[in-house]
């Protein structure tokens, strides 16, 4: 992948860097998903230490750090955090790479923080509660945990698999509520919608991709064959977005958008990115292309359809 300024990045996992989501619209909807769940961050990160536990290449923590009194970026790709230390640098941000949590404890003492961040991340992780105790572990008292995640009551059937293959598990909120529930003290959940022109186009798109990859993904599959099923899909993406393109931009059809550019890494951390740079409300160019921006984005309590769930967290 080549950002904006030339310099190239591989893309592990579901990072990306922030131009890569400008050419489709699907993946473009994801981008302002990402920039929304950051920006609705920021009423509890204002001046405070923020910790962003999955920060990917950085395009998030590098947008609300002049907000925070302080804000660390952590990643297990080493790539990820090179990339976002050569294109991101402030005052008061910093990146730095760590090991998975199932080996060993984040690098940071007991009461570090005041906010931390989770976005796009938890679906990925083998041992959530071991990620979870690590983040209240981390957090003064009263601290904040805030998070993000796909929600599995409008991307799927009842018991089906993720269809994203990098998602070992895809929360319900009575789920999310009852995990994040043994670690913290209170929780409150938010949906995370928009108009129904918007928000319809991503629910077309699940919709689509859960009964295509049903045969991969259906309630019990064996990981070996929904992995293989997946890549299998993922390849023929590929070749298929490789092909002329018909117009200015696409949506996607068929087996495109089965994972979109977007979506998060896991521990690894949510899609991250560099390149053109939005401005703190604003998402710039592409904006004009597709007629709306962040600012159509709405996250708020009984949000209904909702792409993901989010949480805050309150350490006792």
């Amino acid at each position: 992948m080549i950002s904006t300024d030339g310099r190239r990045y591989r893309a592990t996992s579901e990072r990306v860097t922030a131009d890569a989501y400008q050419a489709r619209e699907g993946d473009y909807l994801i981008y302002l998903f990402h920039l929304a769940t950051y920006d609705f961050a920021i009423p509890y990160a204002a001046d405070r230490r923020v910790l962003d536990f999955g920060c990917g290449t950085g395009y998030g923590a590098h947008r609300i750090s002049p907000e925070c009194g302080s804000i660390t970026g952590v990643d297990v790709s080493a790539s990820a955090i090179d990339f976002a230390r050569d294109h991101y640098q402030a005052a008061r941000l910093d990146f730095r790479h760590i090991a998975p949590v199932e080996q060993e404890p984040l690098p940071f003492a007991d009461a570090s923080f005041d906010v931390v961040l989770s976005f796009q991340v938890i679906e990925h992780v083998p041992d959530a509660d071991r990620y979870l105790a690590e983040a209240a572990r981390v957090l003064a008292p009263g601290g904040v945990l805030v998070v993000a995640t796909p929600d599995r009551t409008t991307r799927l059937l009842r018991g089906q698999r993720p269809w994203n293959r990098y998602h070992l598990v895809e929360y319900s909120p009575a789920a999310l509520n009852a995990l994040l529930g043994r670690h913290f003290g209170e929780v409150e959940l938010s949906g995370m919608g928009a108009d129904p022109a918007i928000i319809g186009r991503e629910l077309r798109r699940s919709r689509r991709v859960r009964w295509m990859m049903l045969p991969f993904t259906f309630p019990g599959a064996p990981e070996a064959w929904r992995q293989a099923g997946l890549a299998a899909t993922k390849a023929v993406q590929a070749r298929l977005r490789r092909r002329p393109a018909t117009g200015k931009h696409s949506a996607g059809t068929g087996v495109e958008g089965v994972e979109g550019a977007a979506g998060g890494a896991g521990v690894e951390g949510a899609a991250g990115g560099a390149g053109v740079e939005p401005g703190p409300s604003s998402s710039s160019g592409a904006a004009t292309s597709f007629g709306y921006d962040e600012t159509a984005i709405r996250i708020a309590a009984n949000v209904d359809p909702s792409a993901n769930i989010v949480a805050v967290a309150r350490k006792a």
